[in-house]
């Protein structure tokens, strides 16, 4: 039974033996073996009811906050200034956290939790432990100052403000002498123990030195460099030669200059720069201006010239007329040289081989030339002893030295008292000094006016043509301004281009309808063109491309008024294209008709019926139209192509069309 132990196991013949359990011992069931010891309540529980020999004592387990030593100590609750730290009752409440001087107490400790401290805020401080708030520094008030600035632990200490000095506000680190404006201001009201002097800042352009230093404004020649009254005015900047004053100083503005770019000066602080000396035709520049100096000009040497103004060299020759063919251009120099380029394929470059050039090369064997034309394939030169010479193409007899043998070689046909050339698709023309007029090379059409078609090598008489003041070779005919005004055409006519009124193709002279004051004619392809002494244009003949600019593509027999065109000063058509160009008298330049390639200089490829202005070109001294590209010569001596240029025709060293003027590579 309980509180009993089996001291001898029962068997088959006994019985079991019991026994009662010994002092301190016990058994709580029936039949135990063994009784266990009472023992003592555990550190962490409090014995709450004694043992007897059937039972344990009873040990219940104890709270936080608490302390209990086990057995049968009674159960201690935290007392105060101590806190169970670890929720544990089987050890010992500790001592709450201490705050130290600097900090103070955020929360008070219970038994269960500690006292929580902080540092004490900016600008307060704390002495003691465990101070229960933290106290702001003393403030130093206006006419004192800080002598040491507080710390977490200690306050702020402050003393008066010395004699003559004063503080203006709370917590100054200083007190300032009174009295002393600093630079930059002007003192306006003095000051006193309670307070400092009245300073105003000073405007730009002033220069206060501060103290009782009145304002000063900058004096005329300098001026406030920095924008900082506090610092002395300056100086403006001085122009040095070579400058001029772009702009004057003042006060707040320093003096600008400006480098002399196309002038000089020799002086400092120059109003304006002198613009350099220009240098006339005729001279050249021998020294180039700079900013300090004025160009220098030298007259030509004897034998040459200048054509431009300020030209940097003299030269013996310059580019003084055009002449534009069927695929290639020459120009006459002033040196009587003729250069040429484009197509070559029939010599008519007049050098060897027969690949074109795409920049002007220089005939060989003329040195004497006064005038130059380029007909389709062949070009003659007129010389300045009445004579002329051709090269290129002779396949009609067009060189007109009694062979039909073409050759870059000069051939000089059996005249004299050459006084005007003319070249066309396969013939050439010459106006004599006595008016009459001489033809050769081919008359398929009666281009030549002697009556006939028969093919001539050498020159031919036109018969019956006298008083001849100009004369011009187209395509397929030919015709002659006479002295009176009036003109005579002959040769081809199948697109009305002699202007007779019909399309009858003509082998002698034929007058042209309604035309009585003609000062310059010229034959191009399949039409005619002719400048009046009002110098308005006529045209007539063919006109599929609107080559007549009458606004109109219909064919006409008889000249018509070209329109929006007037103060002509020259005249050029293609004799083997279909455009026509003129010179106007303010140095421009007009053109119309065919335009599929850009010949007509007017930035597009639009055909035009009506005159317009070659873009970019002023001053033109000379023109010239080729076939589906057009020249013109400028002031400078320069001269500029534009339209085709398949064979290098436009001279710029190039294949390229171009659709304004292009300068020729000389």
């Amino acid at each position: 039974m309980p509180g009993t132990l089996v001291s001898v196991a029962g068997t088959d013949i006994s019985d079991r033996q019991c026994a009662p359990c010994p002092s301190d011992t016990y058994s709580s069931s029936p039949n135990q073996t063994s009784c266990l010891p009472h023992g003592a309540c555990a550190a962490g529980t409090e014995q709450t009811a004694a043992a007897t020999p059937t039972s344990a004592p009873v040990c219940s387990t104890c709270e936080a906050g608490t302390y209990c030593a086990g057995a049968a100590t009674p159960k201690q609750p935290c007392g105060n200034g101590t806190w169970d730290d670890d929720a544990n009752p089987a050890t010992a409440c500790v001592a709450w956290r201490a705050c130290v001087p600097g900090q103070s107490i955020v929360t008070t400790g219970s038994a269960v939790a500690d006292r929580v401290c902080a540092t004490c805020s900016s600008a307060t401080f704390s002495t003691e432990a465990n101070a229960a708030s933290c106290t702001a520094w003393r403030s130093c008030s206006p006419g004192s100052y800080v002598t040491t600035q507080g710390t977490f632990t200690t306050d702020r200490q402050c003393a008066a403000c010395p004699a003559d000095t004063y503080s203006s506000s709370s917590n100054q680190a200083s007190c300032l002498p009174q009295g002393v404006c600093p630079a930059g201001t002007e003192q306006t009201a003095p000051g006193t123990s309670s307070s400092a002097p009245v300073c105003t800042a000073c405007v730009a352009g002033t220069y206060c030195a501060g103290g009782t230093t009145p304002k000063q404004a900058c004096p005329s020649g300098t001026w406030d460099h920095d924008g900082n009254s506090a610092t002395a005015c300056v100086g403006w900047t001085n122009c040095s030669a070579g400058q001029a004053i772009s702009s004057n100083g003042n006060a707040t503005r320093d003096r600008s200059c400006s480098s002399c770019t196309s002038g000089y000066s020799t002086v400092a602080n120059a109003t304006s720069c002198t613009p350099w000396s220009d240098c006339a035709p005729g001279s050249y520049v021998s020294a180039s201006g700079t900013a300090t100096t004025n160009r220098q000009c030298t007259t030509c040497p004897t034998g040459q010239t200048s054509l431009a103004t300020n030209a940097t060299a003299c030269a013996s020759g310059f580019p003084s007329k055009l002449a534009g063919g069927g695929q290639h251009a020459c120009a006459l120099f002033t040196d009587g040289t003729v250069r040429c380029w484009g197509n070559n394929d029939i010599w008519q470059l007049g050098v060897g081989g027969t690949l074109p050039r795409s920049t002007p090369v220089v005939v060989s064997g003329v040195s004497n030339a006064v005038e130059v034309v380029a007909g389709r394939y062949h070009t003659c030169a007129r010389l300045a002893d009445k004579t002329m010479t051709c090269w290129g193409n002779n396949k009609n007899g067009e060189l007109g030295d009694g062979t039909t043998t073409s050759t870059y070689n000069k051939v000089v046909p059996d005249l004299s008292d050459v006084v005007q050339v003319t070249a066309g698709w396969f013939h050439t023309c010459a106006r004599l000094g006595d008016g009459t007029v001489r033809c050769w090379g081919g008359n398929n059409n009666g281009e030549l006016g002697d009556g006939s078609t028969t093919e001539r090598w050498v020159p031919t008489l036109v018969p019956d043509l006298t008083g001849v003041a100009d004369i011009s070779a187209g395509g397929n005919h030919t015709c002659a301004r006479l002295g009176d005004g009036t003109v005579r055409c002959w040769g081809l006519n199948s697109y009305s281009q002699l202007g007779d009124g019909t399309q009858t193709t003509r082998l002698v002279p034929t007058q042209v309808s309604n035309l009585t004051t003609a000062r310059e004619v010229v034959a191009g392809y399949r039409h005619t063109c002719a400048r009046l002494s009002d110098n308005t244009v006529r045209c007539w003949g063919g006109n599929g491309d609107g080559q007549l600019g009458d606004n109109t593509t219909k064919e006409r027999s008889t000249p018509v008024i070209v329109s929006g065109v007037s103060s002509v000063s020259q005249l050029t058509v293609s004799d083997t294209g279909s455009h026509t160009c003129a010179r106007i008298s303010d140095g421009t330049a007009r053109c119309w008709g065919r335009n599929t390639v850009a010949q007509l200089g007017d930035g597009s490829t639009a055909t035009r019926l009506q005159a317009v202005m070659v873009q970019g070109l002023f001053g033109i001294t000379d023109l010239t139209a080729g076939a589906d590209f057009t020249c013109a010569r400028l002031p400078d001596g320069t001269a500029r192509c534009w339209g085709i240029n398949n064979y290098n025709q436009l001279g710029d060293g190039t294949s390229t069309n171009r659709s304004t003027p292009t300068p020729v590579a000389f």
